[in-house]
């Protein structure tokens, strides 16, 4: 018998509105990897704005491999009119009043049909804005208050669902992640894990991001020695967290998903 395997990457992909009259591709569509995080503060402990990063579903029976992963976070600002914006490179680097948590997690599928086939979501569907749940890239939000731009990142309120904290059950040890393990551009990150799964199920990575204030941060005392993100703060002490993404590398067995006595390739 042989046995055949899909390998794919999920990722995350969203609105930026750094983009909107330029365009990000061939098609003038205002999109650029990973989610925007909004500008406003996280006002407690518990309000901080949970993302759905990326996922992916599988069937019944269906078994694969969770290979590899990526995260992705940027902190940023306009300046001038141009934006600013340095990739975290440093696995422990966090802001004086805020943080970021990855939650890699398998979701239900009952579970995930009842949050995202309920009753239509209180707020008009926008760009990477999902009511409780979402199966692409998304803030999830409970109750969020948007300007008249439209745009989730200029949102004035926000409660998240859940109480902040992502759906479903941990895969893995994957429960609660405070660093970065494997960055955006790490060249090991498609071979970084080798965790099996089994559907029914749909397989999530979140970020829980707790915003900071931005108000003036206090430069390194020696910025030429300081992490390179700590450098750009010492230039630009109002940065926040600008940008957070993933991505899932998967290996599907379809041998393993086939019923038994079916006919395979010899």
């Amino acid at each position: 018998m042989t046995e055949r395997r899909h390998h794919f990457e999920t990722w995350s992909y969203g609105f930026d509105e750094q983009l909107q009259g330029v365009g990000g591709d061939a098609y003038g569509t205002p999109f650029f990897t990973g989610l925007r995080v909004p500008t406003l503060a996280s006002p407690s402990v518990s309000n901080r704005y949970l993302f759905m990063l990326c996922g992916f579903q599988l069937a019944e029976r269906v078994k694969a491999r969770i290979v590899g992963w990526r995260q992705l976070a940027t902190i940023g600002l306009v300046s001038a009119g141009n934006l600013l914006e340095q990739e975290i490179l440093s696995p422990v680097f966090r802001f004086p009043d805020g943080n970021i948590s990855w939650h890699l997690r398998m979701v239900p599928g009952d579970l995930l049909e009842s949050l995202t086939g309920g009753l239509p979501p209180p707020i008009s569907p926008t760009n990477n804005l999902a009511f409780r749940m979402s199966n692409t890239p998304a803030l999830l939000y409970e109750t969020a208050t948007l300007t008249g731009s439209g745009n989730y990142v200029d949102l004035t309120a926000y409660t998240p669902p859940n109480l902040g904290r992502p759906y479903g059950e941990p895969v893995g040890q994957f429960t609660t992640l405070p660093d970065l393990r494997t960055p955006w551009r790490d060249a090991h990150a498609w071979s970084a894990l080798d965790l099996p799964i089994e559907g029914p199920g749909f397989f999530a990575l979140f970020a829980s991001v707790k915003q900071t204030a931005g108000t003036s941060h206090a430069a390194p005392t020696n910025p030429g020695g300081e992490p390179i993100e700590w450098q750009f703060i010492a230039n630009h002490p109002t940065a926040i967290y600008w940008r957070v993404g993933g991505a899932l590398i998967v290996d599907i067995d379809d041998a393993a998903s086939e019923p038994e006595g079916a006919q395979t390739d010899a």
